[in-house]
């Protein structure tokens, strides 16, 4: 797994977890992956984590860019090949559900 912070705003930064296919393996055993925020020591607020997948090879090819100056969001943009709205597998904009019942509904 490897974790690439970034700034959206003055006061806030995003975080994009690019899981492997070892992290994925261990997920499938109920091990879950965990990315602890005080260790990215990125100032303000976190705005959201974009969870995407990545090889061995992306990740190579992600830490040189990275290190040879290319900017940040277009190694985002080529880590996760765009973003595409599927409503027929699962995308909507509506709220996230949740497993707790809500005061009034149903469950």
């Amino acid at each position: 797994m490897f974790v690439i912070p970034f700034q959206v705003s003055a006061t806030e930064y995003s975080v994009f977890v690019c899981l492997q296919d070892e992290n994925i393996e261990r997920m499938r055993q109920y091990d879950p992956a965990e990315v602890t925020l005080n260790k990215i020591g990125f100032p303000g607020k976190l705005k959201d984590v974009i969870i995407g997948y990545g090889t061995d090879e992306d990740f190579e090819r992600i830490s040189r860019a990275l290190n040879s100056g290319t900017d940040v969001r277009a190694v985002l943009r080529t880590l996760s090949r765009g973003f595409r709205y599927r409503p027929d597998q699962g995308d909507h904009d509506g709220p996230y559900l949740s497993a707790r019942a809500e005061k009034g509904k149903p469950q």
